[in-house]
């Protein structure tokens, strides 16, 4: 009895589980085009008063004065303003890094930005100003 019990039961599950489905289903692909606007963009006022900005700030500095000559100088805000414009909207960096007192973390971004600028630039004058030592006195 339980035998059959079983096989009955065995029976409608397997045809249950085994029906097709007889209708066909078609899928419609809709594709919407959206455009954004592009909002890291900064203007090219924005960034060469920045730049000016950041050139008066450092040329200010003795220690700063010494190291770099101005064209140099320039050269390393002009890539300071570089990196921030290309990885932050202007509107952002305004509002982060344009207050003082500056956040700790904020600060550290502009440090490790500048100093990988100003390596970057101390291998160019280094490349420029190269000295001979057959001609040194």
């Amino acid at each position: 009895m339980r035998a059959l019990i079983l096989l009955l039961c065995s029976f409608v599950i397997v045809s249950c589980t085994t029906t097709q489905q007889s209708k066909s289903v078609q899928i419609e692909e809709i594709v919407e085009t959206v455009q954004i606007e592009d909002t890291k963009k900064w203007t090219d006022d924005q960034k060469n008063y920045w730049v000016t900005l950041y050139f008066t700030r450092m040329s200010h500095d003795p220690g700063v004065r010494h190291k770099y000559p101005p064209e140099n100088l320039y050269n390393l805000c002009k890539c300071i303003v570089g990196v921030m414009s290309h990885d932050y909207d202007y509107e952002t960096f305004i509002t982060d890094f344009n207050k003082q007192p500056i956040d700790p973390l904020n600060a550290q971004i502009v440090y490790d930005v500048s100093f990988k600028c100003s390596m970057e630039e101390v291998r160019l004058m280094q490349e420029k100003y190269k000295m001979n030592l057959e001609n040194s006195i």
